[in-house]
């Protein structure tokens, strides 16, 4: 999605709500000038503002996503993650006796 269309969209919520951009950076826990960088198109989202921004617009503005990687590329923007695989801790593969991915024998 390219910047302009993530300026239109926050920009339309945030207004549609009347409120100011700096009431709008509290709610999503961003600062005032992420959300005028946003709605001039000078910026997009980070990928840890999504869930947040996702939540205050009600909806995903994005292409309903078609196939399997967009599916799952869908979901990791809706929680936050971004494509490097590294999630939180409470997330990872954990190894020992009798779990998933440990050697019994």
């Amino acid at each position: 999605m390219s910047p302009g269309r993530w300026a239109s969209t926050s920009s339309a919520a945030r207004l549609q709500r009347q409120l100011r951009q700096k009431e709008a950076a509290r709610l999503l826990g961003v600062t005032s000038w992420t959300v005028f960088n946003w709605e001039k198109g000078r910026t997009d989202p980070s990928i840890e503002a999504m869930p947040a921004l996702l939540s205050f617009l009600g909806y995903d503005p994005l292409p309903e996503p078609q196939v399997l990687p967009e599916r799952l590329l869908a979901k990791r923007r809706a929680m936050g993650f971004g494509q490097s695989g590294r999630e939180p801790d409470s997330l990872a593969w954990t190894q020992g006796p009798g779990e998933i991915g440990s050697r019994v024998g």
